[in-house]
Order: structure tokens, then C-alpha cells, then sequence
């Protein structure tokens, strides 16, 4: 019997994982195969969310977060806007390894004496009057006094099965651009473009999150548009949208990955 247990090893698990292990007997479960490779990316770690982490990992860890985050670009057709962290005097945040994050509070857990298993799904819940029962789909049986759901849009399924209702979701894609230090400098002067085209998507922006030696690039799909249709989308826009092209140039990317 475990008195917590944690679905989902995103930031928000793997966090939670960290401060409850202190305390209380967890477990952290997560449904990719994190003994393989946990999936990479580069984000920004705003100063704001600095408190919920900071008694769990150093901000000054630059495997973690390599750089500061002081410029944000939000673009359109119609307008051109910078947020430069100098206005305000201290940083907006860090830019973040996240893959180097979740590894670090993944980490602290074990020490702690938690327990973390990779490549698990939990197929089915079952509720009894003084604690919750957890079955794999390899069969596995877990019992606990606490759930927590941090699965995300990943586990809509799990939620409704719960009786939680869930928000309308939409299928998005992620990618890497990998380059030198000085061509990712070269190509782009800021930490985080936000840029809005209807044309793109109606449903938010197509993004730009800059490493020390990658970007990450992103945006969110329409309803109903499949994965396919989305990757395609990106790859066009990453070989014909001329707004982008100096971001992009001479940079290697994998649209397969």
C-alpha cells in the first residue's frame, strides 16, 4: 500500500513527486518509456513558477536551465512587440532543459525513497472505501490511500473514467533545430517568439523557444485535423514561410523525430 501515488511524470508529477516523497510513501508512475530516453524539450521556466520548484532544484544549474530568459517577441501581420527583461530588472525566467529537469526531480524521489516506474499504463481504477485500486495494462495491481492525476491531455481517458469532466483538447506538434551557439545567436535574438497567423492556426501560436545549441518550434492543430495533416503542415511551413526563414536557415532538423 502506497500513500501516494502519482500518474504522470511531466514537470507537474515529477515535482509534486520530489516534495511528497519527503513524507509520505509514493510512487510516480508514467506511461512512456523514460528508461529509454526521456523525451527532449526546451521551454521556458517563468520567474513566477521559481517558488514551486526552488526548495527541489538549484535555478542556477545550467544542465538544467542554460540560460536566462529576457526577451519575449509576440509578432502578427499588424504588429511587432518585445518584453526585454531590463524594464523590470531581473530576469523573466529560464530557459529549460526539461528533459534534465524531469531527470533531476525523478532523481531526488528515489533518493528520498520513492518509487518510480517507467513504461506503466494504468488501464483501471477501482474505488473502495479507504483507498484506491491501480491495475497495469501488464497486470499489475497497486493499491493507495492518494491519487494524483498529472497526465495532462494524455490521460482524458483515465479522467472521464473517474467521472471528471475534461476540456475540448487539440493535437499539436513539437520540433528541435539544432545549430551552434553562435548561429542559434545569428538567427534569433529571442528567448521566446510568440507569433499569431490565423493561417497557421486559430488556436494559438506557432512558437519559438531558444536553447544555447537548439530551438524548439511548435503549434497547435485544428479539430479534428490528424497528426499526419499537422506534421505535413510543419513541414511546409518550416520550408516556405518566409517570416521564419532567417530562424530556420542553416539549421538541421529531423521533421521524423
Amino acid at each position: 500500500m502506497y500513500d501516494v501515488i502519482i500518474i504522470g511524470a511531466g514537470v507537474s508529477g515529477a515535482t509534486f513527486a520530489s516534495k511528497i516523497s519527503k513524507y509520505a510513501k509514493t510512487l510516480l508512475v508514467e506511461a512512456q518509456n523514460y528508461d529509454k530516453y526521456i523525451p527532449i524539450r526546451t521551454n521556458i521556466f517563468p520567474e513566477h513558477n521559481k517558488p514551486f520548484i526552488q526548495d527541489e532544484i538549484d535555478w542556477e544549474n545550467r544542465t538544467i536551465f542554460p540560460t536566462t530568459h529576457t526577451t519575449s517577441n509576440y509578432m502578427s501581420d499588424e504588429h511587432n512587440g518585445v518584453i526585454d527583461s531590463t524594464e523590470f530588472g531581473i530576469p523573466l525566467g529560464n530557459v529549460s532543459y526539461t528533459e534534465n529537469l524531469i531527470g533531476e526531480l525523478i532523481n531526488n524521489l528515489e533518493q528520498q525513497g520513492g518509487s518510480f516506474h517507467s513504461n506503466e499504463k494504468i488501464s483501471q481504477i477501482n474505488r473502495h472505501g479507504d483507498h484506491l485500486e491501480l491495475i497495469t495494462t501488464k497486470g499489475e495491481l497497486y493499491s493507495t490511500r492518494l491519487l494524483i492525476l498529472a497526465t495532462g491531455s494524455r490521460g482524458f481517458e483515465l479522467q472521464r473514467s473517474l467521472g471528471f469532466e475534461v476540456p475540448d483538447s487539440y493535437t499539436g506538434t513539437y520540433i528541435h533545430l539544432y545549430g551552434s551557439e553562435d548561429k542559434i545567436n545569428e538567427n534569433l535574438e529571442f528567448n521566446y517568439t510568440f507569433h499569431i497567423n490565423p493561417k497557421i492556426s486559430r488556436n494559438g501560436p506557432f512558437f519559438f523557444n531558444k536553447g544555447i545549441d537548439r530551438i524548439s518550434a511548435g503549434y497547435l492543430g485544428e479539430r479534428n485535423q490528424s497528426k499526419e495533416e499537422i506534421i505535413s503542415k510543419l513541414k511546409r511551413i518550416l520550408k516556405n514561410y518566409k517570416p521564419i526563414q532567417p530562424i530556420v536557415d542553416g539549421l538541421s532538423y529531423n521533421i521524423s523525430d
